[in-house]
């Protein structure tokens, strides 16, 4: 028994110095080295820079591309637009898990391909008109936002020789696509599934940007990110689109060229590191305006004459300014997106920019939004309408009366005066042989 109990003792002495084997979570973010060479963290309303370098450096963008995919399916398609998706000569590289003839909506398949990262999905979106003239319209697209260094050649996340951009240009297409609701709310889904069709079961799928996903519990996971983008390029390459949100104030995150070294999930140490208050900690968040403040009045035309309508910001305004400058001081100005505003105008609709302009040279700009609907009377359309057509009928008949009779009227009287004036002269003349 003595031995016994000599054992258990000397046991539970040496117990700590035996290397253990359990399944704790690797410390990742030590593990792999990181190379992220171009890359600019900054304010998602404004040009504030909290890091960048090498901004105007070129790289492949990988699956950064289904953002401009995504972009120019939200103008040729109205929500949720059902098709049937059709027979396609697909690239040998694609795997087949959406089927010819299975019909969905046009969002299902946006959603496929930014939550999923497919580019058997992105392939499909492109083809669904036509590839080449999809492929130009992006190319378009890109230079209507002055994306001045970016070029599309593939909707496919693979390199390309003509297929390039930069982080600057990316900075633009992702700070656009937060703009739109109906795009940007699918890349900070975690999960979608596809319905089950006659041809096919249901399909799930998960986003790959651990940022914000922690269903892999891994080292990466951020709270402060809301929604992101990978850019993955085969297993060597990648690239990044984070959405933060520090003390209240959203910033943007895009980084390019990053190399993949051991595991996976290496490139995500650089963001979660970036998502932290490394980069912010010299500034400090100030609030400036809450939500529904009125900074403008603008008079919109309908039916009944004109309205008033009140510009009010949309969310609270906060501002990331460095502490030496508090509290802050700014001067501010309310720009029109258009000059003359006419009915209807739907509560909630963008319809003027704030410019804040600080001490410290700082420029932000926030939309301003209507702060009630603003409908159409088509009752009253409709009376105007008939009003008009009255007028016209008016016009016409007045025009008709003094072409057609007035003015004969008075010729045939001038000429008859005439002829009585000439019959007297005459007369006079000749009273002599009367």
């Amino acid at each position: 028994m003595r031995r016994v109990l000599s054992f258990l003792f000397a046991l539970c002495f040496l117990l700590p110095l035996v290397p253990r084997l359990t399944s704790a979570k690797p410390a990742l973010e030590n593990e792999w080295a990181l190379t992220m060479p171009s890359y600019m963290m900054t304010g998602l309303f404004n040009n504030q820079i909290f890091a960048e370098n090498k901004t105007n450096e070129r790289h492949d963008m990988g699956e950064l591309v289904y953002g401009m995919v995504a972009l120019v399916a939200s103008d040729m398609y109205k929500k949720d637009t059902e098709i049937e998706i059709p027979k396609l000569s697909r690239p040998k590289t694609l795997k087949t898990t959406i089927i010819a003839g299975e019909k969905f909506t046009i969002d299902d398949l946006l959603r496929v391909m930014l939550v999923g990262s497919s580019d058997e999905a992105a392939f499909i979106i492109a083809s669904l008109s036509d590839y080449d003239v999809f492929l130009k319209k992006m190319n378009d697209k890109s230079a209507e936002l002055g994306m001045k260094d970016t070029k599309f050649d593939t909707v496919l996340s693979i390199k390309s020789i003509g297929q390039y951009t930069t982080v600057n240009d990316m900075l633009i297409l992702y700070k656009k696509l937060y703009e739109i609701p109906r795009v940007f709310d699918m890349m900070s889904e975690k999960t979608f599934e596809l319905p089950e069709t006659e041809k096919a079961k249901a399909r799930r799928y998960r986003t790959n940007c651990y940022l914000f996903d922690n269903y892999l519990n891994t080292a990466y996971y951020t709270k402060s990110v809301f929604a992101g983008r990978t850019g993955y390029i085969g297993k060597e390459v990648y690239n990044i689109v984070a959405y933060y949100e520090v003390d209240g104030v959203k910033l943007i995150l895009v980084g390019l060229g990053g190399k993949r070294e051991g595991n996976t999930l290496s490139n995500l140490k650089f963001a979660k590191d970036m998502g932290g208050r490394e980069f912010v900690k010299d500034f400090e968040a100030e609030k400036i305006f809450s939500e529904n403040t009125i900074l403008a009045e603008y008079k919109v035309k309908n039916a009944k004459g004109t309205r008033s309508v009140l510009m009010v910001v949309k969310d609270d305004i906060k501002v990331l300014a460095p502490k030496d400058y508090l509290p802050l001081e700014f001067e501010k100005e309310v720009i029109p997106l258009k000059e003359n505003l006419k009915a209807p105008i739907a509560k909630g609709e963008h319809l003027a920019d704030l410019r804040i302009t600080t001490d410290y040279g700082e420029e932000f700009a926030y939309p301003l939004v209507a702060d009630s609907d603003i409908k159409v009377s088509y009752i009253l359309l409709v009376i105007n309408s008939l009003y008009f057509q009255c007028l016209c009928g008016v016009l016409v008949l007045w025009v008709y009366w003094k072409v057609c009779v007035d003015i004969p009227r008075k010729k045939r009287r001038r000429e008859l005066e005439l002829r009585r004036l000439e019959s007297r002269e005459w007369l006079e003349k000749n009273k002599h042989l009367y």
